[in-house]
């Protein structure tokens, strides 16, 4: 008993820094996790096995199958086209097609990753509001809800489910107390079934015959819990889905800020200020005169933050500074006044192409913007690191990061997730730059289907997957393995693009954080803190029937789990809450089934904050938001959808008592 106490101290103590680490990101959150596994590890809370056995956990594998279903889907250009002829369907009413438009995107993720999904339906959103005079800024963010809602709607719709289906799959409930019937000695006896009723297995002690078992020593017979089914949770995200559209719709269109324009790429970035660097040469009318001189910042908008001269730099004075030959100066300009600047006072863009105007808009070179990933391999490397001049025969023009003044020379800086970058590509390269992973370009693309040998299999694959596994004819982490293998060995897709396909990061998030799980039933942690919940929830017990006090223990863990994600991975919190959920209906004696969609839906549906869900950090960027945008539009959602979970979840899975006798 004391061995149990001093884990469950030593674990609840891992989980608190974890949480601190995961709210402030001093580290990668997969490091984070990685690191607490390492801890558990140390101190004995957890064995090898279990430390190592998230990465053979069948939502690890699954979540990493589906990497490369959606990136062999998203390669065929169907879901481009798809959105292209949406579009057109609208015709000429704006938000008739923009609602057309949003219902599709949560169609469409309940099929495949929410960040593929978004990534695809960027450029078009771009293109939609160049169309209808609409800024990005009234449309992003609702895309990203979009998502969120439509990964509700099926069991692979997100990774959350699926972590959440791991953990119940290899879980048990109580079902029936054998009272003082059972006098056999021995721990653990296996239960198995006939026409008469329930034997003892006396002579077998393996663990997963019938899927269920004997604790002698507490008089209970377990049984294993019935696993998520692939459509379970599509009644009520449907609901979700189709309230979800109408705000987002009405949101989008009366309460939503215009503060990103569009009209062109160019013109967005003219509207802007971004940096750049340039060399001065010889034959320069910066060469012997300042920028004060010749009057630069009033004609030009440039501000200069460092020059860089025969490997010193000045940061100081720097607009009453003489201009020498070959410096190198590094400022803020608006765009659309980097051609004239470059032009008229003769200085070089550091770039092996010389750029003009014409260029700019010309047949040979295009310029587009793109945003960084969440799973790019750029992240922390600089452009030179990266060495992306070459891989793409491109160059980048200009940085801009979200609320951050960058000083740095272009070349050096670090970049970070969902900075914008500014690049001029060559006509011919735009194609391997879109299917890189490293960015997504929000650029009008020429939208076709990418015709190959059996690119048509990547359109099947995935619905024939869902239907084998709902109707039971194989489990879904079989289905998706043979879906995968089968795209492979007819080359659909490229081993090089399966491992490219893979967020590796959720991969070793998922799997570091499915042993804190198991660490939470193993040391009892879980029975703890739903005594604690319990005990909480009695104080409230003489003012309510029975009923009553199960709606508020299942709404309590709706609103826990939704605000926590807001600031965490939601990955993170299915895995520590689900265990707990299951817990607490083993001491209460009800079914967990609706604690445990609760759970799910709650760390499902993060609307608060952009950092609560990847797809919020991609268009938040782009979209030019504040982070009070998003409580400001996601705060009345989450309580809309608080209220309605109360409900619906009691509703869809009734608060039943399980039998206590035999």
């Amino acid at each position: 008993m004391e061995n149990f106490i001093s884990h469950q101290i030593i674990l609840l103590i891992v989980i608190s820094f974890a949480i601190v680490f995961f709210t402030m990101e001093i580290l990668p959150l997969e490091v984070t996790a990685l690191a607490a596994v390492g801890l558990l590890l140390l101190f004995d809370v957890i064995t090898i096995d279990q430390a190592i056995s998230g990465f053979s956990n069948n939502a690890v594998i699954t979540i990493g199958a589906i990497f490369i279903l959606s990136r062999s889907l998203v390669k065929t250009g169907f879901l481009e086209v798809l959105a292209q002829f949406l579009y057109k369907l609208g015709g000429n009413n704006a938000w008739v097609t923009i609602s057309i438009f949003f219902i599709t995107v949560s169609l469409v993720s309940g099929f495949i990753n929410n960040t593929a999904a978004v990534a695809i339906f960027i450029p078009v959103i771009f293109k939609m509001c160049q169309k209808f005079h609409i800024s990005p800024t009234k449309l992003l963010m609702p895309l990203s809800y979009a998502a969120i809602l439509g990964g509700t709607l099926t069991l692979i719709g997100t990774s959350t489910n699926l972590v959440v289906s791991s953990v119940v799959e290899n879980t048990y409930e109580y079902f029936i107390d054998c009272s003082d019937q059972v006098d056999e000695s021995g721990s653990i006896y296996k239960i198995c079934s006939d026409e008469d009723g329930w034997k003892s297995d006396m002579g077998n002690n393996r663990y997963d015959i019938g899927d269920k078992y004997l604790d002698i020593n507490n008089n209970k017979v377990w049984d294993k819990l019935e696993p998520i089914s692939m459509f379970e949770f599509t009644k009520i995200g449907l609901i979700f889905m189709v309230i979800g559209i109408i705000y987002i719709t009405i949101v989008s269109r009366w309460f939503l800020p215009s503060r990103a324009i569009t009209t062109s790429l160019t013109q967005k970035y003219h509207m802007q200020k971004y940096l750049t660097e340039f060399k001065v040469p010889e034959n320069s009318k910066l060469v012997g005169k300042s920028f004060n001189y010749l009057n630069i910042y009033n004609e030009y908008g440039f501000q200069p933050y460092k020059i860089i001269r025969e490997n010193q730099e000045l940061i100081y004075n720097l607009n009453s500074a003489i201009i020498h030959k070959d410096d190198v100066v590094i400022g803020q300009i608006q765009l659309g006044e980097i051609i004239r600047f470059k032009d008229n006072i003769n200085v070089l863009l550091l770039s092996d192409v010389k750029i003009n105007q014409s260029e700019l808009t010309g047949q040979n070179f295009i310029l587009v913007e793109g945003l960084v990933s969440h799973q790019s391999s750029i992240i922390g490397k600089t452009l030179n690191d990266y060495d992306f001049k070459h891989r793409f025969s491109s160059f980048v023009l200009a940085i801009k990061r979200q609320k951050e003044l960058l000083r740095e020379k272009i070349a050096h800086i670090k970049l970070k997730f969902s900075d914008t970058i500014l690049i001029m590509v060559p006509k011919i390269k735009l194609n391997s730059l879109k299917q890189s992973k490293d960015l997504i370009i929000l650029e009008e693309l020429d939208i076709h289907l990418r015709y190959q040998q059996y690119w048509w299999l990547s359109i099947l694959v995935i619905p024939m997957i869902m239907i084998l596994s709902s109707l039971g004819i194989v489990s879904i982490v079989k289905a998706v393995i043979l879906g995968a293998i089968t795209l492979l060995v007819l080359k659909v897709l490229s081993i090089q693009d399966a491992y490219e396909s893979i967020d590796w990061s959720v991969i070793f998030l998922i799997a570091a954080l499915i042993p804190l799980g198991q660490a939470l039933h193993t040391t009892k942690a879980d029975i703890t803190i739903s005594n604690f919940i319990l005990y909480l929830a009695d104080i409230m017990m003489p003012f309510f029937n029975e009923q009553t006090y199960f709606i508020i223990i299942i709404s309590c863990l709706y609103f826990l789990s939704m605000i926590i994600s807001s600031f965490l991975s939601n990955a993170a919190v299915a895995i520590v809450f689900t265990p707990i959920a299951i817990a607490i209906s083993n001491y209460s004696g009800i079914d967990p089934r609706p604690l445990i969609f609760a759970v799910c839906l709650g760390a499902s549906n993060s609307f608060l904050t952009p950092i609560g869900y990847q797809t919020n950090m991609m268009v938040y960027a782009p979209g030019q938001y504040r982070f009070n945008d998003f409580i400001k539009v996601g705060l009345p959602l989450s309580i809309l959808f608080w209220i309605l979970a109360t409900f619906l979840i009691t509703y869809y899975w009734p608060i039943e008592q399980i039998p206590y006798s035999i």
